[in-house]
């Protein structure tokens, strides 16, 4: 019997040994432990969100599937607190932030923020908040676009670079939105034409074509300072269509 138990010890160790083993190989192989390199990437991450000496617009949809469309905050960030505002509180509040791990970067915005968590704050006449996310994990991060996505509702919010102050920037896509007034744009694709039907109180494009009757494409958009700029892209004709520039004169 104690021969038996023996054996069987060495049974059950053995897995553990290999796996042991199969991680010293990995790390061996990439020069630096997993941990390492996660903490490598979010201080990569954390670098980049401080690269921009003014800041960020920050294009924010909340709601599931962004029903509620999208808003604009702007914000900025140092080695340890943020700084934002937004078209709904257009006064810069500042709070900390951090990187974590949770299979994957994650920026979290730790500590209250009136601008960055009152649509995911509950309240006594809206219990559930307006399904917002105030925890990103990180898509990427470079100096001309950050892509999160939210860890709880799941959308995407996309980081643009601004190179104005915050606030005069919050201004500019008051005043847009205020003078937008046009209803349907309809762009020529040759002999076809693609109309784009705009609905400002809910924030949603509908894209239809009119050699196309199935096609029928459905956005999402936020406000800039210069016209709207669309959740994810739509294919018209071949081409890539995100961004619409306003022109009140025509």
């Amino acid at each position: 019997m104690k021969i038996k138990n023996i054996l069987f010890a060495c049974v059950i160790a053995m897995p553990a040994l290999m796996l042991s083993s199969c991680q010293t190989e990995e790390d061996e192989v990439f020069g630096e432990s997993s941990s390492q390199r996660l903490q490598k990437y979010m201080d990569e991450v954390k670098s980049v969100l401080r690269s921009s000496e003014g800041g960020w617009v920050m294009d924010y949809y909340f709601g599931d599937n962004q029903s509620y469309g999208g808003t604009v905050i702007t914000i900025k960030f140092d080695s340890l607190t943020c700084t934002a505002a937004s078209e709904l509180i257009p006064e810069e509040t500042t709070s900390y932030y951090k990187m974590t791990y949770d299979q994957g970067a994650v920026l979290t915005f730790d500590t209250y923020n009136k601008v960055l968590h009152s649509l995911a704050t509950p309240s006594s006449g809206n219990y559930e908040g307006y399904h917002a996310d105030f925890e990103f994990t990180v898509q990427s991060a470079t100096p001309e676009l950050v892509v999160l996505k939210g860890k709880r509702i799941g959308n995407y919010a996309y980081l643009h670079p601004l190179k104005e102050p915050m606030l005069d920037y919050i201004s500019k896509v008051g005043k847009m939105e205020d003078s937008i007034y046009v209803a349907q744009a309809v762009a020529k694709t040759g002999e076809d034409s693609v109309t784009a039907s705009f609905d400002y109180a809910n924030r949603y494009v509908t894209f239809t074509n009119s050699a196309d009757s199935n096609f029928v494409e459905q956005r999402s958009f936020t406000y800039t300072d210069k016209g709207v700029r669309l959740y994810s892209d739509v294919n018209v004709d071949g081409h890539a269509v995100s961004d619409f520039v306003y022109n009140a004169d025509g």
